[in-house]
């Protein structure tokens, strides 16, 4: 390795150390986004300033105060994933079914006495919810 490849990696480094740092401080209200790395780095350039810690927090304060918004937006946030609805609830004597292939595996007099008895639409109504979800 070179001397000249030996800075260049140094530079490297040291510049991954200064934004470790200074992300590990803006956790909250840096969405570390390449659009909010653009404007960091545009002030920096636009203000000949060098990559440093100080330099970054000047930037982002400056930015901030301006009414530039690093956080991301809830637009921009993953959507949470959806929350199932437990399965119809059934009697306890009844044969508890919770998947497909529960169904398959009940035993076919259980099933009929089930399918037909006094409880059917209970039961009905888990099996018809376990097929339509197809788990």
């Amino acid at each position: 390795m070179t001397e000249e490849e030996l800075l260049a990696e140094k530079s490297k480094t040291e510049g991954a150390r200064i934004s470790y740092i200074w992300l590990k401080r803006h956790l909250a209200d840096f969405d570390q986004s390449e659009e909010s790395a653009k404007k960091i780095g545009d002030y920096l350039k636009a203000h000949k300033l060098s990559f440093t810690e100080e330099n970054l927090e000047q930037a982002f304060l400056d930015l901030t105060s301006q009414g530039v918004t690093f956080a991301a937006t809830p637009a921009a946030a993953a959507p949470a994933a959806p929350v199932e609805e437990p399965l119809p609830e059934v009697p306890a004597i009844l044969p508890q079914v919770n998947t497909v292939s529960d169904i398959r595996k009940c035993p076919k007099e259980a099933y009929h006495t089930a399918w037909f008895g006094p409880h059917q639409k209970k039961f009905r109504a888990r099996v018809n919810e376990i097929l339509r979800r197809g788990k």
